[in-house]
């Protein structure tokens, strides 16, 4: 049987409405009882929201590197086993 949210195979039921969860669909976890979000919220009190994706790498971090480098005027190679080398 599959989850009604996500159409994955579910591994638990609500406690509190009976609805089948997936992994992904479990809001809430005490022990051996589980909840969906819905439910979650409810006896709890409180709203579950997303969060902000955040960028793997800050633009300014990178500008201030290449700034270094070109302020230096060096070069950078790739050597044969996979490291990079400073030339001058």
């Amino acid at each position: 049987m599959r989850c009604t949210k996500h159409k994955k195979e579910f591994i638990s039921t609500c406690n509190w409405c009976g609805k089948r969860v997936c992994p992904l669909c479990i809001a809430k976890k005490e022990g051996k009882k589980v909840y969906c979000e819905k439910c979650a919220t409810q006896l709890a009190g409180f709203k579950r929201i997303k969060l902000p994706k955040v960028d793997k790498k800050p633009p300014e971090q990178e500008t201030t590197v290449q700034k270094q480098v070109e302020s230096s005027k060096k070069k950078l190679v790739l050597d044969d086993d996979g490291y990079l080398v400073i030339e001058q």
